[in-house]
């Protein structure tokens, strides 16, 4: 009887599978206007998922290769928080469970000091880290993305608020449920950070990634 692709031994099987699904740079997602998530990844080789649509035993064991050993970078605008949540839920709690790498906005700051009194906006901005607490158990490495300030930021900290300060603590909370987890990095562009919250940063030993003239 001739031999299958399914008689090599499990780690041979996965040899192959990172081989072909192994990505060298981050996959970006992201939802058009009708809220379905694409991808962009321009080295990717061509038929590159043909074989997650093998079998069921070939699929499932590519998809957790897939999600293990590649990085997904979710883009999307301050305005548009929800393909953490689009992302978790479309790929399900196996695939999600074998999530390693990450890269996905810090909560926006696109509030003012009024709008910190409202519990909803605090439980929003903390939504996706939850999300990753209760999803993600295989996640190695975390990178938060924090944009530039606009003007609301401004005021609020020039009323005695820093939004990132505030929601700092509460983001270390919850990531340090995910014993998995080994690296968080936050990386900052233009004035996004104030020097409180680079000094909380760096108290918390994550990894900071500043603009040159900062």
């Amino acid at each position: 009887m001739s031999k299958t692709f399914l008689d090599l031994p499990l780690p041979v099987r996965k040899d192959v599978y990172t081989r072909t699904l192994n990505v060298n740079h981050p996959l970006f997602l992201f939802q058009d206007s009708t809220s379905t998530i694409k991808s962009f990844a321009p080295d990717k080789p061509k038929e590159w998922l043909a074989l997650l649509r093998v079998n069921r035993q070939v699929g499932s064991e590519s998809c957790a290769i897939l999600y293990m050993e590649n990085h997904f970078s979710l883009v999307e605008t301050a305005q548009e928080q929800g393909l953490v949540q689009s992302f978790i839920r479309c790929i399900g709690k196996a695939n999600s469970n074998s999530l390693s790498h990450l890269t996905m906005n810090f909560p926006s700051s696109d509030i003012s000091p009024a709008m910190l009194e409202n519990d909803t906006v605090t439980a929003d901005g903390l939504r996706n880290f939850k999300l990753l607490r209760d999803n993600c158990n295989s996640l190695r490495s975390l990178e938060l993305l924090v944009h530039p300030d606009i003007k609301s930021t401004t005021t609020a900290r020039e009323e005695g608020h820093d939004p990132h300060l505030e929601t700092l603590g509460q983001i270390r909370d919850i990531l340090d449920m995910i014993p998995s987890l080994q690296r968080i990095t936050i990386r900052a562009h233009s004035n996004s950070l104030s020097c409180q919250a680079v000094a909380q940063v760096k108290r918390f030993d994550w990894a900071l990634i500043l603009p040159e003239n900062v």
